[in-house]
C-alpha cells in the first residue's frame, strides 16, 4: 500500500461514524481541543494557537466465541496548530483479547500507573496537566497489559515492558532496569456522578528508570467535586542525583452549576522528574461551560512556581473543546 493511501485510510473512515463488517463493530471517535492562549516563558510572552492533544482513532470488536472477543484500537494525535511534517502522532495503539479472566493489550498503551488516576486531573490535557510535575504519566510501547475483571467495585490492572522498548533499553544503559512493570488496584467509578467516589493506589517499578508511588481519591456529592492525589518518585538512573526525588500531591475542588463547571487545582512537588524538570508548585483556575454532551468551551489559567529555572511559567488561555 502506498503510504499516501495509508495515510489518507482513517480519514476515509472518519465519512462513517460507526460500520459494520461481518458482525463486527467498527467505531471511529475522536477529541478536537484548540485553545487561543498567551504563553509566558523564558520572560517572552506570546500569544499562539494551541492544539491541546487533538485526536482521532478507530477502535472495534468481535466476537470469536462465546467466551472470547478481540479487541483493538489505533489512535493518532493530530497537531492542528502545527503545518510541519510531524502533525500526526500515534498514541494508544493495541491489539488484545477480552475474556472470562479479564482483558489482555498488546501494543502501544497508557501504563497502569498512569491510568490509575482516573479522571483526577481538572486540567489535564491543557498546561495545568499533572505530567508537568508528577513522574510516571507514561505511555509505552513493546507492552503488554493487562486488566482484571470487576469483583464488585474493585479492579486490578498490570503493565509489562519488554527489553525491546527503546526508552527502557536507554534507562537501562545508565543504570536501571532491562524491563519494568507497574501495577494498580481501583475501586469505584472513574467518572465525576453524584453519590460517586474513586479511590486507586498503584506502583511503578523502574519504568523509563523512575520507580513511583501513587494513591488516588475523589468525588462527588450534590454539586460539589473535590479530589486529592499523593505521589512519590524516585530516579534509577546512575546520571540522576538524588536531590531529584521526592513527593508531590494535588488538590482540587469544583462546582457545577448548570452547564457551568467553576475548577480550581493546586500541584506542589519536591521531585524534579516529571516533564517539567522542576520542583515547584502551580494553582490553577478556570471554568467549564458545556453546551451539550458533544461541545464545550473553557477558560483557564495556570501559574507555575518553577524552582529549578531562572524564571517562572504563565498560561492563559480560552478553547473550545469538540467530541465525535
Amino acid at each position: 500500500m502506498k503510504y499516501s493511501s495509508l495515510f489518507a485510510l482513517p480519514f476515509v473512515l472518519l465519512a462513517t461514524p460507526t460500520l459494520a463488517i461481518d458482525s463486527e463493530q467498527l467505531t471511529v471517535y475522536g477529541k478536537l481541543n484548540l485553545a487561543v492562549q498567551i504563553n509566558d516563558e523564558n520572560d517572552d510572552s506570546t500569544t499562539e494557537l494551541e492544539s491541546h492533544y487533538s485526536r482521532f482513532g478507530i477502535k472495534g470488536k468481535q466476537a470469536i466465541n462465546a467466551d472470547w472477543t478481540a479487541v483493538y484500537l489505533l489512535e493518532w494525535q493530530v497537531n492542528i496548530d502545527d503545518d510541519s511534517d510531524d502533525a500526526l502522532k500515534g498514541r494508544n495503539q493495541y491489539l488484545g483479547l477480552q475474556g472470562p479472566i479479564g482483558e489482555v493489550l498488546l501494543g502501544r498503551k497508557d501504563s497502569a500507573f498512569k491510568s490509575s488516576q482516573g479522571k483526577v486531573d481538572r486540567f489535564g490535557d491543557i498546561n495545568g496537566d499533572l505530567a508537568g510535575f508528577f513522574a510516571s504519566d507514561d505511555r509505552v510501547d513493546e507492552s503488554v497489559h493487562y486488566k482484571s475483571p470487576k469483583w464488585g467495585d474493585a479492579q486490578l490492572s498490570a503493565t509489562y515492558v519488554l527489553e525491546g522498548n527503546a526508552k527502557q533499553g536507554n534507562a537501562a544503559d545508565d543504570g536501571a532496569s532491562k524491563t519494568a512493570y507497574s501495577l494498580a488496584v481501583s475501586y469505584g467509578g472513574s467518572k465525576w456522578k453524584n453519590g460517586e467516589w474513586f479511590a486507586s493506589a498503584a506502583y511503578n517499578s523502574e519504568m523509563l528508570g523512575i520507580t513511583s508511588y501513587r494513591a488516588t481519591v475523589y468525588g462527588q456529592y450534590e454539586n460539589i467535586q473535590l479530589g486529592a492525589m499523593v505521589q512519590r518518585s524516585e530516579s534509577d538512573k546512575a546520571s540522576d542525583s538524588d536531590d531529584k526525588d521526592g513527593n508531590g500531591y494535588l488538590l482540587n475542588a469544583a462546582y457545577k452549576m448548570n452547564q457551568w463547571v467553576l475548577k480550581t487545582q493546586y500541584q506542589n512537588a519536591d521531585m524534579a522528574l516529571g516533564n517539567k524538570q522542576s520542583e515547584g508548585d502551580v494553582l490553577s483556575v478556570g471554568a467549564d461551560y458545556h453546551f451539550n454532551k458533544a461541545t464545550s468551551a473553557y477558560i483557564f489559567s495556570s501559574a507555575f512556581d518553577l524552582d529549578r529555572k531562572e524564571y517562572d511559567e504563565n498560561y492563559h488561555g480560552v478553547g473550545l473543546i469538540h467530541l465525535f
